[in-house]
C-alpha cells in the first residue's frame, strides 16, 4: 500500500521554518518596542503614586514650613516652647515677646535699643561650637574661614563686579547701624547686624536663625577677633 503521509524530512524542515519565522516575529516584536521605549515624547507615564512623584520640595537653608504648633515640634531632645525654656537641656529662653512664631521670630529691636542688647548666653565649649559651625554654614562663603573678608564669593560675586568687598570680621571697628559712623560694634549691634542685615549686600538671618544662634554668632565674631 503507498502510504499518502508527509515523509519524515519534509514535516522536519516545515517545522524548522516554522520556528524560525517565529524566531524572527519575536525578534521584530523586541525591537519595536525597545525603539518605542527610546523615543521622548515628552510625556510622562502615568502616576499610580502621586505623592512619591511630586513631593513638597525645601531649599536648603529655607525657614521652617511646618503648619503644626510650635509645642508639637521635636527640637534637641525637648520641645519648642514660646514665651518659655527652649528644649530640655539648657537651651536659651525664648523671651515673651518673640510672639508666637516658628523658630525665626525675633523681637522687634530697633537699631538704637539695640545698642545696649547684652548676649545672655555665656560663652563656653558648647556656645563657641555652635557658633563656629553656624558661622561655617552661614558666612564663611562670603566673610572667609577666619573672617578676613576673603570667602569665596568675595572674588566670584563682588571683586568681578567691582563691588565692595564683604566685611573683615576680624577687625572691631565697623559701620555702626544706627547712623553708619565706624565704630567699636557692641555685642547688641552685632546681634543686630546679623539678624536685620545691613546696607546692599549684608543680607538679614533673622528668619532663618533664633535668638541663640544669633547670639552664639556673636559670640564666635568676637572670638575671631581675639576677644
Amino acid at each position: 500500500m503507498i502510504s499518502r503521509g508527509i515523509h519524515p524530512a519534509l514535516r522536519g524542515r516545515a517545522r524548522h521554518r516554522l520556528v524560525r519565522r517565529v524566531g524572527i516575529v519575536a525578534l521584530l516584536m523586541v525591537a519595536a518596542l525597545t525603539v518605542a521605549a527610546c523615543n521622548s515624547t515628552n510625556t510622562y507615564p502615568i502616576d499610580f503614586f502621586s505623592e512619591m512623584h511630586y513631593t513638597e520640595m525645601w531649599h536648603s537653608q529655607e525657614p521652617p514650613n511646618f503648619d503644626s504648633p510650635p509645642s508639637a515640634i521635636a527640637y534637641k531632645g525637648g520641645t519648642v516652647n514660646v514665651g518659655g525654656a527652649v528644649g530640655t537641656d539648657g537651651q536659651m529662653a525664648r523671651a515673651a515677646s518673640a510672639g508666637t512664631g516658628l523658630f525665626n521670630t525675633l523681637p522687634d529691636y530697633t537699631a538704637e535699643e539695640a545698642v545696649d542688647l547684652e548676649n545672655p548666653l555665656e560663652r563656653n565649649e558648647q556656645t563657641s561650637q555652635l557658633g563656629a559651625q553656624l558661622y561655617a554654614v552661614n558666612c564663611a562663603v562670603c566673610h572667609g574661614a577666619e573672617g578676613a573678608g576673603d570667602g569665596i564669593a568675595a572674588a566670584l560675586i563682588f571683586q568681578a563686579n567691582n563691588q565692595p568687598l564683604p566685611a573683615n570680621l576680624q577687625e572691631r571697628v565697623h559701620p555702626s547701624p544706627v547712623d553708619g559712623q565706624p565704630k567699636e560694634l557692641t555685642d547688641g549691634e552685632l546681634y543686630h547686624v546679623i539678624a536685620n542685615g545691613y546696607g546692599e549686600f549684608m543680607p538679614p538671618f533673622g528668619n532663618l536663625l533664633t535668638q541663640e544662634e544669633i547670639w552664639a554668632l556673636v559670640i564666635h565674631i568676637r572670638e575671631l577677633q581675639g576677644q
